[in-house]
């Protein structure tokens, strides 16, 4: 294949950290590895969750450099950040992240790690850092729209510090991926905290963060300074495509990863680095193996339309339970991306193809391996939906530490 990375996106936090699951993550890697795949997206920090236990160590202002580092608050105490980030849907051991990371390189596999930052925050809940307003963390409606305080310089610390661990834990990966940038979604949570603000100005207290595309551009400015310093360029730097169709000034990372736009309506992406992961979304029923094959083989063709091949080809495994892997039918749709990828054969119909499909799958015997985990509402007891009531204290840590207990 003319793609150099092509390969499959987990999402981590959605799947029980159970030794079960890791030797079937294992798993997974050897069917990558049969069908010539050679990346594996991991997202380990979400909306609802951080997945990685990393290295316990302190926070570090002096890896941000120093124009970044004087505008750090000096007064606040230098934290222990991972004790923060330990509650929420899972939570693997470094020796099992390590392990997947190792027999990966060991098959050629190279893994590269996701997170959130500043928007659809929610997984970072345990930091401090984020945004006053309950009542769209307990709105399912809205959830997505968590964020981040975009003008506290400490949440740079905090991402920069994530960030370093990562590079450690993941063998210095060839990418890293920095989420989303949907600003627009998070104006509610900035509009609600803005409102607390003004609330507790009026009682005395001092007036915090407004909702303001100048601050969230500042905090990609920062972010974006701070990794320079840390020698990691914005050509290592993934972000989603904006689902909003803004393309904003400010904005850490050069290369995007597009989900839904047709490539052949993108503007810019001739000169520059992307991937794409548009028509690889294995969790739609409505789509089948014969149209992710299909999709896979057109993506591998675009330079004949645009003149330029994809840096990656990512498919979306993503989010799955084991009740349902074989409902989305996985097996098939993996064993037909590979053969998008590189098979270059034509068929006649879909059901010439299906019949080859099904006999590469028993040769594999492909429908041993599935993975996940119920989905489950970190925020549930916080949310107190039971009653119908947001706790005034709802994004308090010593609350959540309470309620983590329970």
């Amino acid at each position: 294949s003319p793609i150099p990375h092509v390969g499959l996106l987990l999402d981590l936090i959605q799947i029980e950290p159970t030794k079960e699951n890791v030797v079937r993550i294992l798993e997974l890697l050897n069917r990558m590895n049969e069908l010539r795949l050679n990346t594996l997206q991991l997202r380990v920090v979400s909306d609802i969750g951080f997945a990685v236990n990393l290295p316990h160590k302190e926070i570090n202002r002096g890896s941000i450099g120093s124009e970044i580092r004087s505008r750090s608050s000096s007064s606040k105490k230098d934290l222990h950040w991972t004790k923060f980030l330990t509650w929420g849907t899972v939570q693997y051991k470094e020796s099992s992240i390590s392990k997947v990371i190792d027999y990966a390189m060991n098959l050629g596999i190279q893994v590269i790690p996701e997170i959130t930052t500043v928007t659809r925050a929610g997984g970072w809940h345990r930091t401090g850092t984020l945004m006053n307003c309950p009542l769209v963390m307990c709105d399912a409606n809205q959830r997505l729209g968590m964020a981040a305080n975009a003008s506290d310089p400490d949440l740079v610390v905090y991402t920069v510090n994530v960030l370093l661990s990562l590079l450690e834990q993941f063998k210095n990966p060839p990418y890293i991926h920095l989420g989303y940038d949907e600003r627009e979604q998070s104006r509610a949570c900035y509009e609600e905290a803005l409102q607390h603000s003004r609330d507790t100005h009026q009682k005395g207290g001092k007036q915090g963060f407004a909702y303001g595309e100048d601050n969230l551009g500042l905090f990609e400015q920062r972010l974006q300074k701070a990794l320079d310093y840390q020698d990691i360029p914005e050509t290592k730097l993934i972000r989603w495509e904006n689902t909003e169709q803004v393309i904003y000034p400010h904005r850490a990372g050069d290369i995007t990863h597009h989900r839904f736009s047709s490539l052949s309506t993108t503007s810019g992406e001739n000169d520059a680095s992307f991937f794409t992961s548009t028509g690889l979304n294995f969790r739609e029923k409505s789509t089948s193996a014969w149209d992710i094959y299909q999709s896979a083989q057109n993506l591998v063709s675009s330079k004949e339309n645009m003149g330029n091949y994809p840096t990656g080809i990512i498919a979306m495994v993503d989010v799955v339970n084991d009740k349902s892997w074989k409902s989305f039918d996985m097996d098939h749709k993996i064993i037909a991306f590979g053969l998008g990828i590189h098979d270059k054969r034509k068929f006649s119909s879909e059901e010439q193809f299906n019949i080859l499909l099904d006999k590469i799958c028993t040769s594999l015997s492909c429908n041993n391996t599935t993975l996940g985990t119920p989905y489950r509402d970190p925020f549930e007891y916080a949310c107190n939906k039971r009653s119908h009531k947001v706790p005034e204290n709802v994004l308090n840590e010593n609350y959540f530490m309470k309620k983590s207990r329970e």
